[in-house]
């Protein structure tokens, strides 16, 4: 899940995160490719088949998930009277796979190798 998470929000970040009609601008030049930064401790952990604290990746998960959210609360202004929020697809991308995040630190369990078999055969 961990895995699947990150490539949704890298792939997130090539989206649209602001959308005022005329122009749109995507994460990468909003400078959302930081958030990234709370992934680095869960991702390498899964990289790496490491046994993971998932209290420490679930805070790192929901901190990226509040931070995304005051993002998303940052783009709302009032234009011609009428209140609007201008965060578009890219940010709600993001958001959903920071929740993802946070569901995998919590199910992650590292990958135990059988050493010592292929199948139901075993090497001697």
């Amino acid at each position: 899940m961990i895995f699947i998470a990150v490539c949704l929000a890298v792939m997130s970040l090539l989206m649209p995160w602001v959308d005022i009609g005329i122009a749109s601008r995507n994460g990468i030049s909003q400078g959302t490719f930081l958030l990234l930064l709370f992934w680095l401790y869960p991702v390498l952990t899964v990289l790496m088949n490491k046994t993971m604290q998932r209290w420490l990746g679930g805070i790192m998960g929901v901190v990226s998930a509040a931070l995304t959210m005051a993002y998303i609360a940052s783009k709302t202004t009032v234009l011609f009277g009428e209140t609007r929020n201008f965060a578009a697809m890219g940010a709600d991308a993001f958001m959903l796979s920071s929740l993802v995040m946070v569901v995998g630190c919590f199910m992650y369990r590292p990958f135990a190798a059988q050493q010592g078999t292929i199948g139901s055969l075993e090497i001697h």
